[in-house]
């Protein structure tokens, strides 16, 4: 059921995409570059509705056919994330107002899916620790559906993202729980699918950009999911689902930290991510995405190894996963330095 759902998904997402292209054009819903653009071409922005119409509809679906609380919850908050972020994309809506929807969408999401663990605890310092542990989650899903947003900021990387995270989502359900008809499990094949279905119209050329209503909707989903995992299954999905996220979360991270340090505006949009200064040094936006897309591979099979493998030495596993992105990290920061000697030694 899941393969037949993501391959729909991936059909309707294509094809849809070029309906949403013409629409979009012809309502001159278009990202014009400027100073801060990884981009030189008036390109349409929010091509992402795609991949929400066969996420919306599967959820939909699901709901009424289980009339499960999860579902029907993370049905309610994509459709306010995509609802709002699709007004942005056309009328760039103050900040305040995205984020109070991002934490509307979010609150509806964990208190719904959680509300049959709060009801069972009988002291108050389990119900405490339930608490803090949703306003973890509340900022997770907030945090990582804005750091998707950041990163969608060349061809492919975002989607490509969403695919793999989405696709090793699957195989950690699969592989800790055998649920392969669970709802999370269902979630991250039409991801997968649909993600899969727009990378054509991203990818290697941008004929239309996901806009926020792509890149927030996904962010708000993956994450999500991850939360939703963690309610169903259990604590021991947490680390590989958290650390396969982790290339977006420490590229978010680590910039916002930098900007704060070196007491810039770090709300405003700029060109300050890891991808971005490789970019900047030259590269091509094919190369990096390939580049981010081989190394999330690698950190796939590792963090899959950690699953499989049993030894002592499997905890160095994710350490290295993480290791890999911030060696990446550096060689941007490299690739940046020889840019300006180079440019430099011309000037000169």
């Amino acid at each position: 059921m899941a393969l037949a759902w993501a391959v729909a998904s991936g059909l309707t997402s294509y094809v849809i995409g070029w309906l949403v292209f013409r629409l979009l054009n012809r309502l001159r819903v278009l990202d014009v570059p400027n100073e801060r653009s990884s981009h030189s071409e008036v390109t349409v922005r929010g091509g992402g509705v795609s991949i929400v119409v066969p996420l919306i509809f599967v959820l939909g679906f699901l709901t009424l056919k289980d009339g499960s609380i999860p579902v029907t919850a993370l049905l309610v908050g994509v459709v306010i994330v995509s609802a709002i972020s699709l007004l942005d994309d056309i009328y760039s809506l103050p900040v305040r107002v995205r984020l109070i929807g991002q934490l509307v969408a979010s609150s509806i999401f964990l208190v719904s899916s959680s509300w049959s663990f709060f009801r069972s605890t009988v002291s108050q310092s389990e119900s405490l620790l339930l608490l803090s542990a949703g306003l973890l989650f509340l900022i997770w899903i907030v945090g990582y559906s804005n750091a998707f947003n950041f990163m969608d900021g060349i061809n492919g990387l975002a989607g490509f993202q969403a695919a793999i995270t989405s696709c090793f989502t699957l195989f950690v359900i699969w592989f800790l729980t055998g649920q392969a008809d669970s709802g999370p499990f269902l979630a991250s094949a039409v991801l997968a699918g649909a993600a899969i279905g727009f990378l054509p119209h991203n990818f290697p050329s941008a004929r239309m950009f996901m806009g926020d209503v792509g890149s927030v909707t996904v962010g708000f989903s993956l994450a999500s999911v991850v939360v939703w995992s963690c309610i169903e299954f259990g604590t021991m999905v947490a680390i590989p689902l958290l650390l396969i996220h982790s290339n977006f979360v420490l590229d978010t991270g680590v910039t916002l930290v930098r900007r704060i340090l070196r007491k810039e505006r770090w709300w405003t949009p700029h060109r300050s991510h890891f991808y971005q200064i490789w970019l900047r040094s030259g590269a091509s936006h094919s190369r990096v995405t390939l580049t981010e897309l081989v190394l999330q591979i690698i950190c796939s099979l590792l963090l899959a190894l950690f699953l499989l493998v049993e030894s002592p030495w499997r905890t160095l596993l994710p350490v290295a996963s993480i290791l890999i992105w911030l060696g990446y990290f550096i060689f941007c920061e490299f690739q940046w330095s020889r840019f300006q000697e180079v440019k430099n030694n011309e000037g000169g």
